[in-house]
């Protein structure tokens, strides 16, 4: 995505697939350089770092809820990652609703909090 070539998969292990992903992609945020290169994306022009910050973190966020919640784990998110998601998701809601991205917004129920909100608006059933 910025110049560098992907690591190589490590064996079936979730863990260490994790880790090697999670390392390379921190290794190309601390280069100031890679850092700052832009790329064209769905949602106009960005930095790698903008890319990992707003999609890569938002991904995560939600797909911690997505994980927890199939594995019957505690489904609660930080409040304030749920809050800043939430914020950039919302000028992005028609974009979002092509094909491959989110599918159509939910109605959350009358006084849901905002993570709540948040998963209805990404058409997850809460």
């Amino acid at each position: 995505m910025v110049g560098r070539e992907a690591p190589s998969r490590p064996s079936a292990d979730p863990v260490a697939a994790w880790i090697q992903a999670r390392d390379a992609v921190q290794a190309a945020l601390d280069d100031p350089e890679t850092a700052a290169t832009e790329r064209d994306t769905m949602f106009g022009r960005m930095s790698f770092e903008q890319i990992v910050g707003q999609f890569g973190c938002f991904d995560l966020l939600v797909h911690t809820w997505d994980l927890a919640r199939a594995a019957g784990l505690d489904e609660r998110l930080d409040p304030e990652e749920v809050h800043r998601v939430f914020e950039t998701a919302k000028p992005m809601d028609e974009m979002m609703r092509r094909p491959g991205v989110c599918g159509p917004k939910l109605e959350p129920p009358p006084g849901a909090d905002e993570q709540t909100r948040l998963l209805a608006f990404l058409g997850r059933a809460v």
